[in-house]
C-alpha cells in the first residue's frame, strides 16, 4: 500500500513539473513569457493580434502612415493594401504639419510635428488631441520616432526618439542648438531625456525609427544612398549599417519593422511615396510599390506586431 501510495506522489510530481514548463518555458519560478516568444496569429477581420495577455488593441497588428496632408492610412503589408481612416481632427488647432509617427499596443498613434509639438490620435477614427510636452526638450525639435519593446520580460514598451542636425532645407545647424542622437520620451510625465550616441558618422545624421517585440531598435538614415542600422536602445551607438543602394530618402521617409522584413516608405523627387522591403530571410531589397498617390512623412507599428510571416 505505502509503494503504491509513493509512486501516485512521484506520478503526480512529474505531472505538475511538467505543466510548470509548458507554462514558464522553464523548471523555475513561474515568469511571464518575454515577447520574443509570443507567436503571431491570423485572426479576422485581417487583423493580426498575439497569443498573450498583453494589452494588445484591436488593430494595434497593423501598420500606420500618415501622409505629409495629415491623412492617416493603415497598411496591411501582407496584401500591400492601403486604407485611408480620415484626416486628423487636430490639425485645424495646428500651423505646423506632421513630422514622424509612432504607435503603441493599446493602439494610440504618437505624432510629432514639425515645430516640436507632440499629439495623441486614435488609429480607429484620426481623432487627435495635443499634449502638454514641451518642444525642443533638450533641443530635440524635429526627431523620428518608434516604440520598441522595454523592461526585463519586455513587458513594457518605451518611445525613443532620433534626432540630427540635417534640417528640412539640408543645411547644418549647430550641435549645441539641436538634439543629437538617440532619447526617450516619458509617456506619462511627457519628459525627454537624451541617451547618446556613438560618434560614427550616422550620429549626426537624420533617422525614422522602427522596434520591435524583442527589444530591438533600428534606424533608417537619411544618407545618400540610405543606410538601415541597429540602435543600442541603451547606449544610442549603431552597428550592422547596410547601405540600401535602390533607396532615396529624397521629399520624406519612413520605416517600420511587419512579418520579419522591414518595410521602407520613401518618395524621389517628383513622386508620391514607394514601398520597398528587405527581407530579412534573404537580404533582398525589393520594390513592392510605386507611386502609392500620397507622400508618406511617418509610418508607425507598435510592438503587437508580427516578428515572423504569417
Amino acid at each position: 500500500m505505502v509503494s503504491r501510495l509513493r509512486k501516485e506522489k512521484v506520478l503526480l510530481g512529474a505531472l505538475l513539473l511538467a505543466a510548470t514548463v509548458v507554462l514558464t518555458g522553464s523548471c523555475g519560478p513561474s515568469t511571464p513569457p518575454a515577447l520574443a516568444q509570443v507567436e503571431a496569429v491570423f485572426d479576422v477581420p485581417r487583423e493580426y493580434r498575439v497569443l498573450s495577455s498583453l494589452p494588445c488593441a484591436k488593430g494595434a497588428g497593423l501598420v500606420y502612415v500618415v501622409s505629409s496632408e495629415g491623412d492617416l492610412h493603415s497598411f496591411q503589408p501582407d496584401v500591400l493594401q492601403f486604407r485611408r481612416i480620415g484626416q486628423l481632427s487636430c490639425l485645424a488647432d495646428s500651423h505646423s504639419r506632421p513630422n514622424s509617427m509612432a504607435v503603441d499596443r493599446s493602439g494610440t498613434a504618437w505624432l510629432s510635428f514639425h515645430d516640436g509639438s507632440l499629439y495623441r490620435a486614435s488609429i480607429r477614427d484620426a481623432s487627435c488631441s495635443r499634449t502638454s510636452y514641451e518642444p525642443s526638450q533638450h533641443g530635440f525639435t524635429r526627431f523620428g520616432m518608434a516604440f520598441a519593446s522595454s523592461g526585463p520580460a519586455l513587458s513594457e514598451e518605451t518611445l525613443f526618439v532620433w534626432g540630427g542636425l540635417r534640417s528640412l532645407h539640408g543645411y547644418q545647424r549647430r550641435p549645441e542648438r539641436q538634439g543629437i542622437g538617440l532619447a526617450r520620451i516619458d509617456t506619462k510625465a511627457l519628459r525627454l531625456t537624451p541617451i547618446g550616441a556613438d560618434g560614427s558618422r550616422l550620429s549626426a545624421q537624420r533617422a525614422e525609427l522602427t522596434g520591435t517585440a524583442d527589444g530591438k531598435l533600428f534606424g533608417f538614415f537619411a544618407t545618400h544612398p540610405a543606410t538601415l542600422a541597429q540602435i543600442d536602445p541603451n547606449s544610442g551607438a549603431t552597428s550592422m549599417p547596410r547601405r540600401l543602394r535602390s533607396i532615396r530618402t529624397g521629399r520624406a521617409w519612413a520605416f517600420s519593422f511587419w512579418g520579419g522584413d522591414f518595410w521602407f516608405y520613401w518618395a524621389p523627387w517628383g513622386h508620391t511615396s514607394h514601398v520597398s522591403r528587405l527581407s530579412e530571410a534573404d537580404g533582398s531589397v525589393q520594390r513592392m510599390m510605386e507611386d502609392v498617390g500620397f507622400l508618406i512623412v511617418g509610418a508607425g507599428v507598435s510592438t503587437c506586431a508580427p516578428t515572423g510571416r504569417p
